[in-house]
Order: C-alpha cells, then sequence, then structure tokens
C-alpha cells in the first residue's frame, strides 16, 4: 500500500506544481486580449506537455514496480497533447481561459473576477491533462500488457465530490 499512497503523493505533487506553474504564467500577461493568446500559449504548452511527459514516465515506474516487471516504454506523444483528448489541439484547449474571460466580462462581470474565471479555468484544465496522461498511460500499457485486465478507480480520501462518486 505505501507504493500507491507514494505514487499518489507523487502525481498531486506534479499537478501541484504544474497548476501554480499555469497561475505564474497567466499572471505574468501583460493583458487577456487576442493578442495575448500566441504569449500564452508559447508559455503554458510547453508547461503542461512537459507535465504530462513527467505523469508517463511516473506511471510507468509505478507500474514497473508494483507489477515487478520492466517498463514497456509508452511513447509519450501517444497519450499526451492532442491524442489524451480524442484530438483536440492542446492550442484549441488552452485558448479556452480566455474565450471564458471575455465571456464573462461581455456578461458585465468585473474584470477582476472575469480573469480569475479565465484563470480557474487554466489551471483545471491543466490539473486534467496531467490526470489524463496518467489514465491513458495505464491504458496504453493495459492494452500491451496481457496479464493486466483493467484497472480500479479507488478515490483518495481528498477526491472531489464527482470522483468520489465515480468511486
Amino acid at each position: 500500500m505505501a507504493l500507491a499512497d507514494n505514487q499518489i503523493a507523487l502525481n498531486k505533487r506534479l499537478r501541484d506544481q504544474t497548476t501554480g506553474a499555469v497561475i505564474r504564467i497567466w499572471k505574468g500577461l501583460p493583458a487577456y486580449n487576442e493578442e495575448n493568446v500566441d504569449q500564452w500559449l508559447s508559455q503554458v504548452l510547453p508547461t503542461v506537455l512537459a507535465a504530462q511527459r513527467q505523469e508517463v514516465a511516473l506511471t510507468e515506474a509505478y507500474l514497473a514496480r508494483a507489477l515487478d516487471r520492466p517498463a514497456v516504454g509508452i511513447d509519450p506523444e501517444t497519450v499526451i497533447g492532442a491524442a489524451a483528448r480524442g484530438g483536440t489541439p492542446p492550442e484549441e484547449v488552452y485558448r479556452r481561459p480566455f474565450v471564458a474571460v471575455w465571456s464573462a466580462l461581455g456578461d458585465m462581470v468585473p474584470w477582476d473576477d472575469a480573469v480569475a474565471l479565465g484563470q480557474a479555468r487554466a489551471t483545471s484544465t491543466a490539473a486534467t491533462d496531467v490526470q489524463m496522461a496518467m489514465r491513458n498511460t495505464l491504458r496504453a500499457v493495459g492494452d500491451i500488457d496481457p496479464e493486466i485486465a483493467g484497472f480500479q478507480r479507488v478515490a483518495d480520501p481528498g477526491a472531489c465530490e464527482f470522483c468520489q462518486m465515480l468511486d
């Protein structure tokens, strides 16, 4: 159980570090206009993709240790980025926080609140992408290893209500 608990803690730390980096990038933008989207994408995409690659490595290492056999060697590019979201390009996904800001402003939401909504969308998306890299790696290893019949979702004590419901 200590191995699984360690993996859960490492996954959480990676998600927290990633969302922290996304917040720093978001807050470092000079504005949240169309002309700022490329600057955002040039900084956030490498950050999130690196975190997803790290998650693939963590998950593969965990499975190798838990199953007491060598890692199968999943190519991260097959389970991250657009592959993690059914082919939707990350550039499109990470433009959505700007759309959230613009939509909120169009609904007369105060500036600070609109920017906070965009930041929340960005951090939620990044955390989800890291989590999907883990899930997709589990699936990819399961597809390769005939001894893996599937996986069971087990929510940790700090999981959100949705994850607890799925559990």
